[in-house]
């Protein structure tokens, strides 16, 4: 059942809110029931895309949207960041 996902979300979000002083938008779109095993997954790159903005983007705001049309399912994941440089990430085989 997605509703303890949905809670688990809310509260990284709100932490984050609070403590990093963003703004974080958080929707989501016919999306199904996952077994909890891909609703960890998702929770965890969650985490992980929001503490890489936090460290890295300067942000001050996050947009999440998760989507489920067609048997497709998409995380779509956003900030208002400084970017990175392309052709140094390449060079660095980082990411």
């Amino acid at each position: 059942e997605m509703i303890g996902f949905y809670k688990a979300c809310e509260d990284l979000f709100q932490r984050i809110e609070k403590v990093h002083n963003l703004e974080i938008q958080f929707t989501s779109e016919n999306v199904l029931n996952r077994s909890q095993k891909e609703e960890l997954y998702i929770f965890r790159i969650l985490q992980e895309l929001t503490e890489n903005t936090i460290k890295h983007a300067s942000a001050t705001k996050i947009i999440i949207n998760l989507v489920e049309e067609a048997s497709e399912f998409r995380l779509q994941y956003r900030d208002q960041g400084i970017g990175c440089d392309l052709a140094e990430v390449k060079k660095s085989s980082i990411g």
